[in-house]
């Protein structure tokens, strides 16, 4: 398949960020090539009949998403200049540009190319490999000492590079005598890849990784892949890389001092172990989970203060939703009304792309589990199909997991997530080819239900945010 090495490379230099790393490649529009890659080896493959065109199961809502989200932007523009409250600037521009080339191509990319078990298995092989190295690094940077860090805009936007000058330290204010004038510094630690943690020595990565909670939600996404990966094939070496990558991957979250990362831990566990053994495999989740747990998160005073500015954001998110019901605030543009981000997904589809966007948001999340559920309930008792019922599994404990990090995190445009939902469409479109029987049936059931998740979404969150005085 030509169009496999574009889409593995991509996903490497998503993650790991080598063109930021590396001076030679920093003036190379790489992502952008290897979008292009991808796709000039998908449409070859398409022309030689390697992949068929056919659409995955929720193409058609990941087109109509961003295209509403372009229609929401230019309204919700439109609207807040007639209203006097602030003009789209450059930068949010550039922004919304990144946003609707990444993501939707990397989604594309993945769930029209990797049409069979084995080229699903290979993108994922490779995104456990990725979440091994992150990990490691995060361990070495969280073992380092801690030094005088220098703040410089970085390469991604709203990303503040570290730029240690090995002074060690205890504390920002030892940095400022001796610093360079006009900089801001802290007293953070630093790792491979001209990394270095945040807030108080929270491991991180950069780029699309340079928030801790992100971070840690990278890495427990890849978890049940590496599961789904021995299960598929055991032996001494699959079950020594699976534990490394579990081990070091638990660890690392622990050293991001995530709650979010906690919660993708838990759901992971639980759906991926409940699914394997009914009501004993949570238990057994929650004690694989009990590191992360125990071990994780911030300080009582710390946690209570985020929770603290969650809530208002969300308070924020809501009212800026009941103002624009029906197209929102437009892409990018809750920070124009809020010091921080949403800190939930779903709040933010709706604050910026209003009920439309919501709905549409939801909608992927529904297919992509029922796509996985589908597949798992009818191959379950077929010996010949393991493979499908497996990866069914896998995809369903990363889609739980993905719940837990999009509703405490603002991740709608996330590369991450929508990477996943391609998984998703690369699984539904392995089955087709593999079972040309199989279907995905949706009725006026479906659309009540995706209408029914969004409500009680916001009555839920409403309600919730009133009761705490937001």
């Amino acid at each position: 398949m030509f169009a496999l090495p574009g889409i593995l490379a991509l996903i490497v230099f998503l993650y790991l960020r080598p063109h930021e790393v590396f001076p030679f490649l920093r003036a190379v529009p790489c992502i952008p090539i290897l979008c292009a890659a991808g796709l000039l080896g998908l449409l070859l493959d398409w022309r030689l009949r390697l992949a068929r065109p056919w659409p995955a199961p929720h193409a058609v809502l990941a087109i109509a998403l961003y295209l509403w989200a372009l229609i929401a932007t230019a309204l919700g523009a439109s609207a807040s200049v007639v209203a006097g409250v602030f003009i789209v600037s450059p930068a949010s521009v550039g922004h919304v540009a990144g946003v609707f080339i990444i993501s939707p191509a990397l989604y594309f990319l993945v769930a029209h190319s990797a049409q069979s078990f084995r080229a699903l298995e290979s993108v994922c092989v490779l995104i456990v490999a990725v979440v091994l190295a992150l990990s490691v690094m995060g361990l070495v940077q969280a073992q380092g000492s801690l030094q005088c860090i220098r703040g410089e805009p970085g390469p991604t936007a709203g990303e503040i590079l570290g730029v240690p000058d090995g002074r060690p330290c205890d504390g920002a204010k030892e940095c400022g005598p001796g610093g360079e004038p006009g900089y801001e510094y802290v007293c953070e630690k630093a790792g491979l890849a001209a990394t270095t943690s945040i807030g108080g020595s929270r491991v991180r990565y950069r780029g699309i990784l340079q928030d801790p909670n992100e971070f840690a939600m990278a890495i427990g996404l890849g978890l049940p892949l590496a599961l789904t990966l021995w299960a598929r094939r055991r032996s001494l070496a699959s079950t020594l890389i699976v534990a490394a990558t579990v081990g070091l991957g638990v660890t690392c979250i622990i050293f991001t001092a995530s709650r979010t990362g906690q919660m993708v831990i838990l759901a992971v566990a639980a759906a991926y172990f409940a699914v394997r053994f009914g009501w004993k495999g949570i238990a057994l989740g929650l004690t694989l989970a009990a590191p992360a747990l125990i071990l994780g998160g911030r300080s009582t005073g710390e946690a209570s203060a985020s929770s603290q500015e969650r809530l208002e954001a969300w308070a924020v998110g809501l009212r800026l939703w009941r103002e624009s019901p029906l197209w929102g605030v437009g892409q990018g543009q809750f920070p124009e009304y809020h010091y921080i981000t949403a800190h939930n997904s779903f709040v933010l589809a709706a604050a910026e792309m209003g009920t439309v966007g919501l709905l549409l948001f939801v909608g992927l999340y529904y297919l992509s589990f029922k796509v996985v559920l589908t597949g798992m309930r009818r191959y379950r008792q077929v010996p010949e199909a393991a493979v499908a019922y497996l990866w069914g599994r896998g995809l369903l404990a990363a889609l739980c997991g993905m719940v837990a990090g999009t509703f405490f995190l603002s991740l709608t445009y996330h590369p991450v997530i929508w990477l996943f939902f391609g998984l998703t469409g690369a699984y539904a479109l392995a089955v087709r080819k593999h079972d040309p029987q199989w279907s995905l049936r949706l009725g006026r059931r479906d659309f009540l239900a995706v209408l029914g998740i969004s409500a009680g979404l916001i009555v839920g969150l409403q309600v919730y945010t009133g009761l705490k005085g937001f």
